[in-house]
């Protein structure tokens, strides 16, 4: 376990908050967090007040009011993150179809049983997710499948639309992929989630993770923790969370929305931590296999893409009233 100076990190919290509405008003400013300094292209231990930027540039080349340095934020530790992020589902923001890696052929294709980690989407947008978990609704006990808000309602999307399995652009047969329909969902500044009701005949698992594993209940996320995640786009992967205060913008089709308080994360494997297709996926605790959050949006240089954004979990199954079952609570 990662030890973090907790009494650092409260100084670098109240500060973040203290300056957050102004330096988000630059428009090369996308966000700022609380979490691990990177130096000499390393991830430290060291917390840090982050500021994340679309493009760094040489000192020499910026106005004094426009450097990040120590004495401008009561002489704590500052750390500046080039990088840029959008929704990891299978549609790009901005009109265009993003491109759809390979993924893991099993996530991808009709499932006889539904788990968490495979393809879902709104059969009637070309947008696909993965189906993070199947929950129970807490009003009547019925299963519901969670994701993310813009797998389901981006765009033209609306409640009681079908829902399939896999998602519209991996249709590859004539089975039948209808699962149920789009029950409701949120975003705002706190999370980008939805859930589904599940009818007809496929079998479901309540619980249940593809390469995970059952979920062991929930806990709240800390900076510093070791994360794995099982995605439609690319699988099970794994990570840690530097950065448990992240605030920032992103781009949807028609409106830029901003979270506050996320869950940043970096991958640990070398590999990508998300990619397209993986907004959806559920975040869990390494070596706990409790939930800790709901991955989302993925950073948007496909040369990298070490990192990923995910909301905390409590928060999205208190707002969308559902659970884990009470063996698995």
């Amino acid at each position: 376990m990662v030890t973090v100076d907790g009494k650092l990190c409260e100084r670098l919290r109240t500060v973040k908050e203290a300056v957050s509405e102004h330096l988000l008003q630059d428009p090369n400013v996308i966000g700022l967090g609380v979490g691990f300094a990177v130096r000499g292209g390393k991830l430290t231990l060291e917390p840090a007040l982050r500021v994340y930027v679309r493009a760094k540039f040489p000192k020499e080349l910026l106005p004094k009011e426009a450097l990040f340095s120590r004495n401008r934020f009561d002489d704590l530790p500052v750390d500046v993150i080039e990088g840029s992020y959008r929704p990891a589902s299978t549609m790009r923001y901005g009109g265009q179809q993003q491109s759809i890696p390979d993924p893991p052929e099993s996530r991808t294709m009709w499932r006889p049983v539904l788990v968490g980690g495979i393809s879902v989407g709104n059969s009637r947008l070309p947008c696909g997710g993965t189906l993070g978990a199947v929950f129970v609704a807490k009003t009547d006990d019925q299963p519901v499948v969670l994701t993310s808000w813009h797998v389901l309602l981006a765009g033209q999307g609306a409640p009681r639309d079908p829902v399939c399995q896999p998602a519209a652009v991996y249709h590859r047969s004539d089975n039948d992929t209808f699962i149920g329909f789009v029950d409701h969902g949120v975003i705002d500044e706190r999370m980008d989630a939805a859930i589904a009701r599940l009818e007809g005949t496929r079998r479901f698992t309540t619980g249940r993770v593809l390469s995970i594993g059952m979920l062991a209940g929930t806990a709240e996320p800390r900076l510093g923790m070791e994360v794995q995640k099982s995605g439609a786009g690319s699988g099970r992967t794994q990570g840690m969370i530097d950065d448990a205060s992240f605030t920032y913008r992103v781009q949807y089709p028609g409106f830029q929305q901003l979270f506050k308080n996320q869950l940043h994360l970096i991958s640990r494997t070398g590999r990508p931590m998300s990619c397209a297709g993986d907004s959806g996926s559920v975040l869990v605790e390494a070596d706990t296999r409790r939930a800790v959050g709901l991955l989302y949006a993925e950073e948007a240089a496909m040369s990298s893409c070490d990192f990923a954004v995910a909301s905390p979990i409590i928060p999205v199954l208190q707002e969308l009233n559902i659970a884990l079952p009470d063996r698995q609570a």
